[in-house]
């Protein structure tokens, strides 16, 4: 059983945001790495600085969540020239952004896909660990394959993606993205599975908690889901249960639609 969150991290749960904007910073962009990154922060930064705009936290998503932008020991770097520069260089786009976010008193989320997968290195180049366990994968309209986390070792590989941004960066939170891209679980049998996704989100609050008693503030934990209970459920996503066991703090509802159920 979980320990009872403290004050200071209902009070982070509480804080004060007018708009949240969920920002693919990539964006396919093939020129991204290796840019000058404050030429990179004064262009992704320009609308969220304006006046009058409202936006008090944007959750910064980093591409598909199978490679990264920085030199992580989880995910393989970007295969490409540009961020093998930034990685000689020392350059860590994401704490780059980080601060840039901080020093405009802006809230800053980690948004992770957990299933993505349009966007895996190219047309020719593989993710290693889908080439080291097919078997792990499900086969939809994707040729790419979506990870099962049916399996248990798909939900340790991906917590030690999240265990490594929970220790590497000093967040505000972390997001995680079930809309890119579901099924997360065998099709046709989601909800007989939902105790394995919930094992996961377990997972992922004892991570952040282990974080912030290391950092000594809360790391917050966050979802993006469907717009409704009907397609949480037909998703395997027991939302209710991740709330009641306190293992989510804040939900954005909706994959594509403003048309959400929020009394649900």
């Amino acid at each position: 059983m979980m320990q009872p969150l403290s004050e200071e991290h209902q009070a982070a749960v509480e804080r004060r945001r007018r708009i949240i904007v969920n920002f693919d910073v990539i964006s396919g962009d093939q020129t991204f790495g290796g840019r000058d990154p404050e030429e990179l922060v004064a262009w992704k930064f320009d609308f969220i600085g304006r006046e009058g705009t409202q936006i008090d936290s944007v959750w910064w998503e980093w591409g598909e969540g199978h490679q990264a932008p920085w030199p992580s020991r989880t995910m393989p770097l970007y295969d490409q020239e540009g961020y093998r520069r930034w990685a000689d260089a020392g350059v860590d786009i994401v704490q780059v952004f980080l601060d840039a976010s901080r020093d405009r008193g802006v809230e800053a989320f980690y948004e992770y896909r957990i299933n993505g997968s349009d966007n895996d290195l190219g047309p020719v180049r593989k993710i290693p660990m889908k080439e080291a366990h097919p078997e792990w994968l499900q086969w939809t309209w994707n040729a790419n394959g979506y990870w099962n986390f049916a399996i248990e070792g798909v939900r340790k590989y991906k917590l030690s993606i999240i265990r490594e941004i929970a220790q590497r960066y000093d967040v505000d939170g972390i997001a995680l993205d079930f809309a890119r891209v579901c099924p997360v679980l065998p099709k046709g049998k989601q909800w007989l599975h939902r105790q394995e996704l919930t094992e996961f989100m377990r997972g992922v609050r004892s991570v952040t908690e282990a974080a912030a008693t290391d950092r000594g503030r809360p790391m917050l934990v966050a979802a993006r889901v469907p717009e409704n209970l009907l397609g949480c459920h037909y998703d395997g996503l027991d939302v209710e249960s991740w709330c009641e066991e306190q293992l989510v703090d804040l939900l954005a509802l909706g994959v594509r639609s403003f048309d959400v159920d929020i009394e649900a």
